[in-house]
C-alpha cells in the first residue's frame, strides 16, 4: 500500500515513477481511478473529481500508460 497525495501534482509524479522503477519495463499498464469526492461541495467535487483525476491520469501518461479507468460516481449525493 502507498499513501499520496492525489491533490499533490509532483508527489503523485514521484510515486508513479517509484511504481513504474519496480517493474521489469519501467513503465505502468494502466491507472484505475476510484477517486471521488464526498462532500457534495463544488470545490471538493472540481478538486477531486476534476483535476486529482486528471494528475492520476497526467502522472500514468509520464510511466507509459496507455489505459486509464475511470470509476465514477458523480452527482450519487446530490443529483
Amino acid at each position: 500500500i502507498i499513501e499520496c497525495d492525489v491533490c499533490d501534482e509532483a508527489q503523485l509524479q514521484t510515486v508513479f515513477r517509484e511504481i513504474a522503477d519496480r517493474t521489469p519495463d519501467r513503465k505502468v499498464q494502466a491507472v484505475v481511478s476510484c477517486l471521488a469526492s464526498r462532500s457534495g461541495v463544488k470545490k471538493d467535487a472540481y478538486r477531486i473529481d476534476y483535476q486529482a483525476t486528471l494528475n492520476c491520469l497526467n502522472a500514468g501518461r509520464a510511466v507509459g500508460a496507455r489505459h486509464f479507468v475511470l470509476l465514477s460516481a458523480f452527482c450519487v449525493k446530490n443529483p
